[in-house]
C-alpha cells in the first residue's frame, strides 16, 4: 500500500540541503554538538563543528545574555499593608499557663 503525502519540497532542494536544514534547526533549538553529531552520523564531533560552527551562538552572544538577565531591573513586589489581628482572649502563650 503506497502512502499518499502532500509534502512540498522546493525544486532546488537536495538531500544535502535537507540535511543542512535539519542540522541547523537542531542547533537553533540549542542542541549540543554531540547530539547533532550523532543525528547526522558523523564519526567525530570535530566533523560537525567544522561544517556548522558558525550556527552555534558565539561566547559573546551567550555571555551577554547571561549578564543582561542578571542586571535587569527586578519587577517591583506589590506591598501589602500590615494588619494587626488580635487573638481571642484566653489563647496564645498566656492562656496556656
Amino acid at each position: 500500500m503506497a502512502a499518499a503525502t502532500d509534502v512540498r519540497v522546493p525544486k532546488k532542494c537536495t538531500l544535502h540541503s535537507l540535511r543542512d536544514f535539519y542540522a541547523t534547526t537542531l542547533i537553533k533549538h540549542k542542541e549540543s554538538v554531540k547530539v547533532v553529531q550523532v543525528r547526522l552520523g558523523h564519526s567525530k564531533p570535530s566533523i560537525t563543528l567544522d561544517k556548522y560552527v558558525g550556527y552555534w551562538p558565539t561566547d559573546e552572544d551567550t555571555t551577554a545574555a547571561a549578564i543582561e538577565s542578571v542586571l535587569e531591573e527586578p519587577e517591583p513586589v506589590p506591598q501589602q499593608s500590615a494588619r494587626v489581628v488580635h487573638a481571642p482572649t484566653g489563647t496564645g502563650l498566656r492562656g496556656l499557663r
